[in-house]
């Protein structure tokens, strides 16, 4: 984990008294517990300010700070506030058994009691939702896409036969696990589901009418051109034979099996329609795959 904290250490600074005026030159750097500023006039400025953990360097909103170069007093209440805010820990901080990180702060759920899965992928300029998966105290962002609430990651329910991306454990917590297709199936929480092929095909279309004509797979993946908020990062999946492949692409079981599509041909009834993106591609694309293939899952909700 990441973690930053704004404490400083105070320093003293030297008086220069000159015969017309006198100059005062300090410069104060904050302390969490409490600051001394020493001035010409030795009048001693306590500052307090609240603890606050964040790895984007957000600053405490109680802490003063010290303008040397307009030769102006900095003054301190010295009162201690205490800010609804202050206590929140990001999530960078408090994603136990995780070395990766996060960007965005929890806004409903505390991170050091749940496990909030880590959003260093995600675009923080989206507003968006949380989900807290009662099974295991996961909490997971959540999107909406035209009329569609998606999870904005991959899920990351552990369960037998589960996998992770380079079958690295670290890797489920930004990565998500990957299930065959009969587990996906019945894996999303309560009140969500696995997409069908529909699901997906009406995520494209609007994607398509409100990204001013530019190609969809970009406006899906994680990066600069990430405007809705899906966040998609390159999994791969693992083949017959616990075989990885596909270290360029994410892929995602749909609900679809290739039996309930009626230009389906006897011998792949054993497959299923997934729907996967490419680091390098322009468009959502369409692969059957066996079913006992272990890919990743977006679930939607009902």
């Amino acid at each position: 984990n990441d973690t930053s904290s704004s404490v400083g250490n105070s320093s003293s600074r030297k008086k220069n008294v000159s015969s017309s005026s006198k100059e005062k030159s300090s410069s104060s750097q904050e302390d969490s517990s409490s600051s001394t500023i020493s001035s010409s006039s030795s009048k001693k400025v306590e500052s307090s300010s609240s603890k606050e953990k964040s790895s984007s360097s957000q600053e405490d909103s109680s802490s003063s700070m010290a303008s040397s170069s307009s030769s102006k007093k900095v003054e301190s209440s010295s009162s201690k506030e205490k800010s609804s805010s202050s206590q929140e820990d990001s999530s960078s901080s408090s994603v136990k058994s995780s070395s990766s990180s996060a960007t965005i702060p929890s806004k409903l759920y505390d991170c050091e009691k749940y496990k909030c899965v880590t959003t260093k992928h995600l675009n923080p300029d989206i507003d968006y939702g949380e989900y807290l998966d009662v099974r295991d105290s996961q909490v997971y962002r959540t999107v909406l896409i035209g009329e569609q609430m998606w999870m904005a990651q991959n899920l990351n329910y552990n369960i037998d036969s589960s996998f992770c991306y380079a079958n690295d454990s670290l890797n489920c917590l930004s990565n998500g696990r990957m299930y065959s297709w009969l587990i996906a199936n019945q894996i999303c929480p309560n009140g969500w589901h696995l997409p069908d092929t529909a699901d997906f095909n009406r995520l494209v279309d609007f994607v398509r009418l409100n990204n001013g004509g530019k190609d969809v797979a970009p406006n899906l993946m994680s990066g600069k051109n990430d405007i809705f908020g899906f966040s998609s990062i390159t999994s791969g999946g693992y083949g017959t034979g616990a075989k990885f492949s596909g270290f360029d692409k994410q892929y995602y079981w749909t609900s679809t099996a290739l039996e309930d599509d009626p230009n389906t041909i006897e011998d792949e009834s054993k497959k299923a329609w997934v729907r996967y993106l490419y680091s390098s591609g322009k468009y959502l694309s369409y692969e059957r795959f066996n079913q006992k293939w272990l890919l990743s899952i977006r679930c939607i909700k009902e």
